[in-house]
């Protein structure tokens, strides 16, 4: 994952300075703050706000952008820190691809940070009731190439951390790619609008706590979907809800997806 992180790293910030510039070419001081960071390097210290906190994810890696600017609005901070799951409080050294660091003005880079210079850390301290706060510090790379040395790195702002979930993990019963057991409740009728009761009860085997979602392919103009989150491991009955009507009558295959594993069953409209 290092070489995918540093590659995202710089794909990433490349669209988030560009997205930056143009926000605050547009709307100056009128932008709203999500919270504010500092940090000090040979005694002078730096400081400013934070207008843009997300979670994106790419592929299996989930990045955290802290994005910003300077007090004077001249300079743009842009702090990032990877990971393969979900973040978590603890250090992400980038040494490990786990956080990079940019600082600049008019395009030019003034410090940064990277799997490049090793030797700087950033640590989550808090991250709970859409709120984050940590530190970070250690070596830099300035604008010719010298190494300097940033201390006493602070930040703290608000986040939507819906997309920072645990993604569950699991298999569905099945026997040759039937599922297996299936209970398929309600009756199906051409042209009939399916109700509550229409439902399809499957059996997960759940490995890996969190959120799910397990929903089937739209099939004679009916599906079946049911999302949530399992709070722990084991064999875990779970029911679909359905919606649509159905266009015709006769028996219809349906296929039922939960992360990368894949069942079949039927249902006789």
């Amino acid at each position: 994952m290092k070489p995918l992180n540093f590659i995202l790293g710089i794909f990433i910030f490349s669209c988030i300075f560009i997205s930056c510039e143009k926000e605050y070419s547009l709307e100056g001081n009128n932008s709203l703050t999500a919270g504010t960071w500092q940090f000090t390097e040979n005694g002078v210290l730096f400081s400013g706000t934070i207008d843009s906190a997300t979670i994106d994810t790419f592929g299996f890696t989930k990045v955290l952008n802290l994005a910003g600017k300077s007090v004077n609005g001249q300079q743009n901070f842009l702090l990032q820190l990877f990971t393969v799951d979900s973040f978590k409080t603890g250090s992400y050294p980038d040494s490990l691809s786990e956080s990079e660091f940019n600082y600049s003005a008019n395009s030019k880079t003034i410090y940064q940070a990277d799997q490049l210079t090793g030797g700087f850390i950033t640590n989550l301290n808090s991250i709970t009731n859409n709120k984050l706060s940590g530190t970070f510090s250690g070596l830099v790379s300035d604008s010719n190439n010298n190494i300097k040395q940033i201390t006493a790195g602070l930040f703290s702002c608000s986040i939507n951390l819906k997309s920072n979930a645990v993604t569950s993990s699991g298999n569905l019963g099945s026997s040759a790619g039937t599922c297996s057991p299936v209970t398929v409740s309600g009756s199906y009728t051409a042209g009939v609008p399916l109700t509550p009761v229409n439902t399809v009860q499957v059996q997960v085997n759940v490995t890996s706590p969190g959120a799910y979602s397990i929903f089937t392919n739209t099939v004679n103009g009916v599906s079946f979907s049911k999302s949530g989150t399992f709070i722990s491991t084991g064999v875990r009955n779970v029911t679909l809800a359905g919606s649509g009507t159905p266009v015709a009558s006769g028996s219809q295959n349906f296929t039922i997806t939960y992360g990368t594993g894949n069942c079949n069953f039927s249902i006789s409209f």
